[in-house]
């Protein structure tokens, strides 16, 4: 059954409101010793990427050791107290890896059973989060690629192919509390609604437009998840990206709150923050007050935030436009 209710944020023309959520003046983001491009964060591990380069975190001495291998992209996820994150990535030509903590190194993993016969499987993306489905999923490790959708499967240590809605593909998959979501380029229709959002329902073993029932067509161009919700950025008026929280259920309710010329949401253990743009000033950050319904005074950077990254345990990280790298910290 589809388990999606948007609790819906009003975009307002030009001018946007927002809860004045003021922080602790010592609360801030404080920069990491390197330079990164990318940053993802899980339970108990923090990876990046400068460039091709592949970084690990190290709690003890508060630096980013340099991990043998070249990446193109990463995903870090589905730890506890006690289970290690799962780490998976993609170089340059779209081979996946896993990282060995047994070993300390970069596996290669076969594409999968798309056709063992053709050109080479190359990824465009991949998602790593918790499982709780069955055994053979403790983790939910997803991949986009040039046959379509996989999900890696532990008991075969191989990735099953999972089969698109007729017509669709996927540009972005994300993974976290065992929930699936992906954007397409093109949209569905239900309840009279036309989304690009679907989600995935292991029971069926198939995908699921978003559930809506509002009158108002929504389409997303970036979309995460988090413990028990999901967050999206939607296609605002003039290219303006909105704010809209997604929780279980099968409706949107309205929040009234902010909306703001958005680069990206990112949602996980350690909160809902965001990449934002507003009265001129650029690459500012917030986050999400939800006993106040809005969204924080913003935090900002030695140069604009460029991306920013929500463990579920490991903090929040984020990297500026001169790649430098930096944790929020509450004192």
């Amino acid at each position: 059954m589809i388990r999606a209710r948007i609790r819906f944020v009003l975009c307002l023309p030009l001018i946007c409101s927002t809860a004045a959520v003021i922080p602790a003046s010592a609360q801030h983001f404080e920069q990491m010793e390197g330079a990164l491009t990318q940053v993802a964060a899980g339970r108990n591990e923090v990876w990046g990427l400068d460039g091709s380069e592949i970084y690990r975190f190290n709690a003890n001495s508060k630096k980013f050791a340099k991990i043998k291998g070249s990446l193109a992209q990463i995903a870090v996820g589905g730890g506890t107290l006690t289970q290690l994150d799962e780490v998976w990535g993609i170089n340059s030509s779209g081979d996946v890896y896993r990282y060995d903590f047994s070993t300390k190194s970069l596996v290669f993993i076969a594409g999968g059973k798309e056709c063992p016969t053709c050109f080479p499987v190359a990824y465009s993306q991949i998602a790593a989060g918790p499982g709780y489905e069955d055994s053979c999923h403790p983790y939910e490790i997803w991949g986009l690629n040039n046959f379509g959708t996989v999900r890696y499967n532990y008991c075969s240590s191989q990735f099953d192919t999972i089969s698109n809605p007729s017509g669709i593909s996927f540009a972005q998959i994300a993974t976290a509390g065992g929930d699936v979501w992906a954007l397409s380029p093109t949209s569905g229709t239900k309840k009279g609604v036309t989304t690009n959002v679907w989600e995935y329902a292991p029971a069926y073993d198939g995908w699921f437009v978003g559930g809506f029932s509002v009158g108002d067509s929504l389409e997303f161009t970036q979309i995460t998840v988090g413990v028990n919700d999901v967050w999206g950025i939607s296609k605002g008026a003039e290219g303006q990206a909105c704010w809209f929280p997604w929780a279980p259920s099968d409706y949107i309710s309205d929040m009234s709150g902010g909306c703001w010329l958005t680069a990206q949401v990112a949602t996980g253990g350690d909160g809902v923050w965001a990449i934002y743009s507003i009265s001129g000033a650029n690459g500012l950050i917030a986050r999400w007050d939800f006993q106040q319904a809005g969204f924080s005074s913003p935090f900002s950077l030695t140069s604009p935030a460029l991306q920013i990254a929500v463990g579920s345990g490991a903090g929040v990280w984020a990297v500026d436009s001169s790649d430098r790298v930096y944790t929020f910290v509450r004192p």
